[in-house]
C-alpha cells in the first residue's frame, strides 16, 4: 500500500509525471526539473542518485507510458511494466548504476518481462549496504537509512525502451564530435545516438556498416552515466558533461578517465550545449537563454551572460552545437540547424536537418522518392 509521507522529508518520493514536470516542495525543491520526459515511448523516467548528505532523493515516471501494473508475468505487448520500471528507479535512488548484464534488474534499457534480483543485483546492493548477517535481528524501525559507500553524485539515471538498431541517414543525432590523435591520418567525425555510435574518416565519408557501442567510447568511472555532450579540446582530451554540474575529461583515443570537475551553474540548470569555437573559445549554454564562456582548462570563467548577445539569431532551447570544418558552428534545435558564422555573428542558413551538410552521402528524399516511383512501375509491369 502506497500512502502519503508523515514525516517530512521523506527518503524518496516517486511522482507520476509529464513531459515538463517539477520537484516535489517536500523533497528536492519546487524547481522545474532539468530532465524532460517523451511522453509514451522512449525515455520510461528518471531517478537521482542519492548524495552524501542523505537529503531526500526523487523518481519521476511518465505519466503518459501505458502502464501494465499487474505482475503477471505475460506483459501486454504494448503496454510497459511498471514494476520492473519502479524497482530498477528505486535501485537508482538508493545509488546503484546501471549493470552491464542484460538479465539484471539494473541493466540500463528496459527488458519485457518480469524478473527477480539477478546475482549482479544483488552483488549492487550488498556492496553499498553490506551483506545481512544471518544472526541479525529484524530490525524494529524503518526509520534509518543505510549511507552509500560510494556515489555522492546528484546525477540521474534515465531508463529507455530496448533501442532498435537504425540506419544512420534515419537519424538525428544526440551528439557527434570532431577527433584526431597522433596516430590517425586526419581528423574522424563521431555520431552518436541512443546506445550506437558511428565513426566516419573524413577522407573517405563512409557509412559503417554497423554502428559501435557507445559504451566503448566511454571510461570505466562514467558508464553508471548518461552522457550528454561531447567535443575534443585543443588539448586533444574529450571534454563530457553527464549532468546539470559535472564535466569529466578523458584521454583520447585510449579512453582513459582523467579529471572531473564541476562548473559555476545551479545545480539542477538544464544544459543545452558544449563546445569550443574556431577561435579556441570554450562555451556552455544552459536554462535555454544562458552562456558561460571558460578557459582552455575549465579552471576559469572568463565570461558569461544572455546567449542572443553574442550568439545573435539562434533560437531558445538549442539541443546540441558542432563546429565543422568549413568553420561554422552548427546548432541545433531538434530537427532544425542554425548555420553560425562566428566572424560575422550572424546565422547565414538555416533549414531542416540533413546529413549532406557534413558530406555524409545518405541519398536524398528527392531520390528515394524517384526509387519508390520506379519500384512501384516495376511492381505494377509485373503483376
Amino acid at each position: 500500500m502506497v500512502t502519503n509521507p508523515t514525516l517530512y522529508p521523506p527518503d524518496i518520493t516517486i511522482t507520476m509525471v509529464s513531459k515538463t514536470h517539477y520537484f516535489r516542495a517536500n523533497c528536492m525543491g519546487n524547481d522545474e526539473c532539468p530532465l524532460t520526459l517523451d511522453d509514451a515511448g522512449g525515455v520510461l523516467g528518471h531517478a537521482y542518485f542519492p548524495d552524501s548528505s542523505g537529503t531526500c532523493r526523487e523518481i519521476h515516471l511518465d505519466i503518459n507510458e501505458r502502464w501494465y501494473f499487474g505482475n503477471n508475468p505475460n506483459i501486454p505487448k504494448n503496454q510497459t511494466s511498471f514494476l520492473m520500471v519502479l524497482v530498477h528507479e528505486i535501485g537508482h535512488a538508493l545509488g546503484i548504476a546501471h549493470s552491464a548484464s542484460p538479465n539484471a534488474i539494473m541493466f540500463a534499457f528496459y527488458q519485457h518481462e518480469i524478473r527477480g534480483l539477478d546475482v549482479d543485483d544483488i552483488n549492487a546492493v550488498q556492496y553499498l549496504y553490506g551483506r545481512k548477517n544471518k544472526y541479525d535481528s529484524i530490525p524494529k524501525s524503518t526509520t534509518a537509512s543505510a549511507i552509500p559507500k560510494t556515489t555522492t553524485t546528484t546525477i540521474r539515471s534515465t531508463t529507455r525502451k530496448q533501442p532498435i538498431l537504425k540506419n544512420l541517414c534515419d537519424i538525428i543525432p544526440d551528439f557527434m564530435f570532431l577527433a584526431i590523435a597522433p596516430e590517425f591520418s586526419n581528423y574522424r567525425l563521431y555520431i552518436a545516438h541512443d546506445m550506437f555510435i558511428w565513426k566516419l574518416d573524413l577522407n573517405e565519408m563512409i557509412i559503417p556498416s554497423q554502428p559501435e557501442l557507445l559504451v566503448d567510447y566511454v571510461p570505466t568511472e562514467l558508464r553508471q552515466y548518461t552522457l550528454q555532450h561531447i567535443f575534443q579540446s585543443t588539448n586533444g582530451d574529450l571534454i563530457t558533461i553527464v549532468s546539470p554540474n559535472k564535466y569529466f575529461s578523458a584521454s583520447f583515443p585510449t579512453i582513459k578517465f582523467l579529471d572531473n570537475f564541476s562548473i559555476d551553474i545551479p545545480d539542477r540548470a538544464r544544459i543545452n550545449a558544449i563546445f569550443q569555437s574556431n577561435a579556441g573559445r570554450s562555451y556552455t549554454f544552459y536554462n535555454n537563454m544562458s552562456y558561460i564562456e571558460f578557459s582552455n582548462d575549465f579552471t576559469d570563467v572568463l565570461n558569461r551572460g544572455r546567449i542572443r548577445d553574442i550568439f545573435p539569431g539562434l533560437p531558445e532551447d538549442i539541443s546540441l552545437a558542432f563546429r565543422w570544418i568549413d568553420g561554422h558552428i552548427y546548432f541545433f534545435r531538434h530537427a532544425t540547424y542554425y548555420k553560425f558564422n562566428e566572424f560575422t555573428r550572424k546565422v547565414v542558413a538555416t533549414g531542416p536537418f540533413h546529413w549532406t551538410l557534413f558530406g555524409v552521402p545518405c541519398p536524398s528524399e528527392d531520390l528515394l522518392h524517384q526509387l519508390k516511383t520506379l519500384l512501384s512501375k516495376l511492381v505494377s509491369v509485373y503483376h
